[in-house]
């Protein structure tokens, strides 16, 4: 008989165990066993089935707790030696996925709850701090920097232009750049509710830029279109249409051609120009065009006499749009991860096509003339003049796209701790780069170009210098090639912005970005039919001389103050010690991220500048012309409504969020910060600072610490207002008044 537990009941009616015992061993116990059934036989019937009930259950569970513990030392075995072994796979493999991390090729290990790439708000985020780079890279080096610049540089002494450009970029470009980084990144929101959130009454300065990148948006695509035709016939093999006089659209008698007179020169009988398809020894006193300004005006544009002269569209202007808004809206599919694994190549193959050409260009026979020109034989008694400086302030501010919104919505999908300070230096040291070194390549094919046509530097033509060269063909692809480039990566930006603010005022919109994307490119699209027209070329000159330049100083100059005059300087260096930390050495504390110098420049220099910038570009003298054409008195009127009506949206905003506060119970709130700020705890006096920074900390402490990790949680803006209500109901019940803030 086995050894097992059985219960037995007791008079008190509690169950005890008693062993069983082999009945051979005791007989005097097998005795009183023997009298006690026989007494209660019935009683131990039943007794004996749940005997046998709890004994079956009592092994079952002994075994299944014996067999767990086997197969637990079974299995540990093979997994700690499996665990050895991915434990030295994984060190072999950290450099290399450190490296797919930081381009943006690998993604992060991210929360089971969020989105790929999004923090706990759902916005999201760069795939790596470098695509940021690039895309703020890509849009701020722009076709102004190939042509523009270089131009100034000709005009206003060559070298010399570098020294007002170089001040302007230190006291007024790279402050504004840094300034609109670090609002955006700071709030964590695009232009349309970042000045909302400082003070609600200048929610009108962030529909600015947006209203602004939406107009200028509209004509910068006609250019990359106009490149997409010149690739077009690049990729056709009809490039040499736009070096010879021999087309149905040139004028014979006005139309000339640098390689006809190469030709002419090479037969070596004195004859060195072309004339009507034929060498003469010189041409007749008159007007003449060049080949490639006939081929852009007679056969791109196929423009009319007059901006009145609304008659034909020009289709293949028209095509090229189209496929050039339809690639913008690929790009824009899927946010900013998207844009930035695009900018990986359209940021970085320009750079790389421009030192190719710098290389091709100072090879050149006499391309020494031109670089002289340029950097070894400046003109200094220009720098003394107002217009060279007016010029590098202006150029300076475009050529940055600061007032645009773009830096400011691309910065917001950063970590709120991302070095921000470090990009704004490297996006202004590219974009002098790009100017001073295009410039170098441009100058030395003048060198070469006024040797060829036996000129001085400042006579010659520049656009055909590329057809002049051996393997003209592949110069000319590359030429244009880039310019595509540098036009699609400042375009992408230009959408992204208006994309960016729509959902930002209306989080809703957020799940259907893609339509959402699509549609603001179809509005562009459509606002730009209009110059698509044989008077195209007329309506881009207004949208040219006029969208991108009023209201984008009026635009500067108001996000400074109200931030820096309405919120207050103080407060704004706080959130800012917030982001970086505080200054650790003394010069930090007056030339580093949250220096005395950058606030002294907020506060003094940057809004004189910006207003004198204003000032400068609404001085005009003369009506607006192409060539020599004026145009009406009722274009510059449109001109003029273009210009400024982005601008309106300031005091329509104020006047609208005035009206919604006071519906709400008291219109002085829309000139206070609002609760959705960041530090509104801090600066409604709710919490101390050291309060308000610690909390900070602790918000931050389980974020990633590598900029750019699309994994990274920002901290979530539930936690934040349940604090607030908190700190509401604890004043209220104090019948306390929060602490004054001076601001």
């Amino acid at each position: 008989m086995s050894n097992f537990q059985r219960d037995t009941t007791t008079k008190t009616g509690v169950k005890t165990a008693i062993p069983e015992t082999d009945e051979t061993t005791n007989p005097s116990t097998r005795a009183t066993e023997e009298n006690r059934k026989s007494s209660k036989s019935e009683e131990s019937t039943k007794q004996g089935n749940h005997d046998i009930a709890t004994t079956i259950t009592l092994i079952s569970a002994d075994s299944n707790n014996n067999l767990n513990k086997v197969l637990d030392e079974t299995a540990s075995a093979p997994r700690d030696a499996k665990k050895k072994r991915i434990l030295v796979l994984n060190k072999l493999m950290t450099i290399t996925n450190k490296l797919l991390t930081f381009v943006g090729l690998k993604k992060k290990k991210k929360p089971a709850d969020l989105e790929a790439g999004e923090n706990a708000e759902g916005r999201q985020r760069w795939g790596s701090s470098l695509q940021f780079i690039l895309t703020c890279i890509g849009y701020a080096v722009g076709l102004g920097n190939i042509w523009r610049f270089p131009a100034l540089a000709f005009k206003h002494g060559g070298a010399a232009f570098l020294i007002p450009y170089v001040c302007c970029s230190f006291f007024f470009g790279f402050p504004l750049l840094y300034f609109e980084l670090s609002i955006g990144q700071y709030l964590q929101s695009g232009p349309s509710k970042a000045f909302y959130k400082f003070k609600p009454i200048f929610q009108g300065i962030g529909w600015t830029m947006t209203f602004v990148s939406l107009l200028v948006g509209t004509y910068y695509s006609v250019i990359i279109a106009w490149v997409g035709i010149y690739l077009y016939y690049l990729f056709t093999f009809q490039y040499d249409k736009w070096t010879t006089c021999k087309n149905e659209w040139n004028n014979k008698d006005e139309c000339i051609s640098i390689l006809a007179d190469q030709e002419c020169l090479a037969a070596g009988k004195g004859l060195n120009y072309s004339y009507h398809g034929e060498c003469v020894i010189a041409r007749p006193n008159g007007t003449y065009r060049a080949a490639a300004e006939e081929f852009f005006e007679k056969e791109v544009l196929r423009m009319s006499d007059s901006i009145e002269s609304i008659s034909n569209m020009n289709w293949q202007v028209f095509s090229s749009l189209a496929i050039m808004w339809i690639l913008i809206a690929f790009g824009l599919w899927k946010g900013v991860r998207h844009i930035g694994k695009i900018s990986l190549f359209t940021a970085t193959v320009p750079y790389v096509i421009i030192a190719i050409l710098f290389v091709r260009g100072v090879t050149l026979e006499h391309a020494s003339d031109g670089i002289n020109f340029y950097l070894l034989k400046p003109d200094f008694s220009h720098v003394l003049k107002i217009d060279t400086w007016r010029s590098a302030l202006i150029q300076v501010c475009f050529s940055l796209s600061v007032g645009f919104g773009g830096l400011l919505s691309m910065a917001s999908y950063n970590q709120h701790t991302h070095n921000c300070f470090r990009d704004a230096v490297i996006v202004a040291f590219a974009d002098s780069f790009m100017a001073i070194f295009g410039g170098i390549a441009v100058f030395s094919t003048t060198g070469y170009l006024a040797h060829v046509q036996g000129k001085n530097i400042s006579e010659v033509i520049r656009e055909e210098a590329i057809a002049t060269m051996n393997a003209s063909w592949l110069w000319a692809f590359l030429f244009f090639l880039m310019l595509f480039l540098l036009g699609i990566s400042t375009q992408f930006v230009y959408a992204e912005t208006v994309a960016t603010s729509l959902m930002d005022q209306f989080p809703r919109l957020k799940p259907m970005r893609a339509y959402l994307t699509t549609g603001t490119c179809i509005l562009m699209f459509l606002i730009g039919i209009i110059m698509c027209t044989d008077a195209g070329i007329y309506w881009f000159i207004i949208f040219n001389d006029y969208t991108g330049s009023f209201s984008v100083c009026v635009a500067c100059v108001a996000e400074i103050v109200c931030v820096l005059y309405f919120y207050g300087p103080k407060n704004w260096r706080k959130d800012l010690q917030s982001m970086f930390g505080e200054p650790k050495y003394c010069i930090s504390k007056w030339i580093g991220r949250t220096g005395y110098y950058f606030m002294a420049n907020w506060m003094v220099v940057s809004p004189l500048l910006g207003s004198v910038i204003f000032v400068f570009t609404c001085w005009r003298t003369e009506p607006t012309k192409y060539g020599n054409k004026a145009l009406p008195i009722w274009a510059d009127a449109i001109g003029w409504i273009l210009g400024l009506a982005p601008s309106l949206c300031i005091p329509i905003f104020a006047i609208v969020n005035i009206g919604i506060f006071a519906r709400k119970g008291d219109w002085k709130d829309a000139f206070r910060v609002h609760e959705s700020h960041r530090s509104y705890l801090r600066v409604r006096g709710l919490l101390s600072t050291k309060e308000w920074s610690n909390r900070e900390k602790i918000s931050y402490a389980g974020a990633d610490e590598d900029d750019g990790d699309a994994a990274g949680k920002s901290p979530s803006r539930e936690s934040s207002f349940v604090y607030l209500r908190t700190a509401r109901s604890s004043s209220s019940r104090l019948h306390t008044r929060p602490r004054s803030v001076s601001c």
